[in-house]
């Protein structure tokens, strides 16, 4: 699964491009290492924009912070 990033009506798909010519850094184990640890990272990203953008309010005009989904 592609991981995605929705912030407001803007959708980001994030993709990792492992591809490497050499052996230790090669195979389908080591790109699902890569694409775990991207997901995880995201989830971290995503609780501290959310998180920020909370604490900094609404902004000018009073509606509410954008919906961040993943």
């Amino acid at each position: 699964m592609t991981p995605s990033l929705i912030i407001g009506a803007r959708c980001y798909k994030l993709m990792v491009n492992t591809h490497q010519s050499t052996p230790e850094f090669s195979g389908h184990a080591f790109d699902a290492a890569v694409q775990r640890a991207v997901n995880a990272l995201l989830l971290g990203l995503t609780a501290q924009i959310t998180n920020e953008l909370r604490q900094n309010g609404a902004g000018g005009n009073g509606d509410q912070p954008p919906t961040i989904r993943t």
